[in-house]
């Protein structure tokens, strides 16, 4: 399977419309600077901020990832989703030639993960939103 084989099976995959709190739940910070390739942009499907979002295929620009910035790794390939100019757009990390592992999709993944993401866990339990609103209904 190759690289663009599996960014093909992400997006059929997301083609689903996917509630608006789990379109960004970050689960890695990235550790170093990076460029990644614009695959997609996820748009709401209505008006409201709580409406479903799809994801929208795109051939985007490449960008560079600066360091410190939240992303949401996907299961496979070196795919991930970030906030980029207010929207929420799937990248895919483009190696420098000189840096590039082969083109199997598990290594290029491993490589990704090892120079360019610390992964953390998401904190259990209600946010401080969800807090203060419950003090406030009592």
């Amino acid at each position: 399977m190759s690289v663009s084989d599996v960014v093909r099976r992400l997006l059929r995959r997301l083609a689903r419309p996917i509630a608006a709190r789990r379109v960004m739940v970050a689960n890695a910070r990235s550790k170093t600077a990076f460029r990644a390739h614009i695959v997609g942009e996820f748009r709401r499907t209505g008006p409201n901020a709580w409406d479903d979002y799809c994801l929208v295929p795109t051939d985007g620009d490449d960008i560079e990832v600066l360091a410190g910035v939240k992303l949401q790794l996907e299961e496979h390939g070196a795919v991930f989703r970030m906030r980029h100019h207010g929207a929420v757009i799937l990248a895919q990390w483009r190696p420098e030639p000189e840096d590039a592992p082969s083109d199997d999709p598990e290594q290029r993944r491993q490589a990704f993960l090892a120079r360019c993401v610390a992964a953390f866990a998401n904190d259990k339990g209600l946010g401080a939103a969800a807090i203060v609103a419950r003090t406030l209904r009592r």
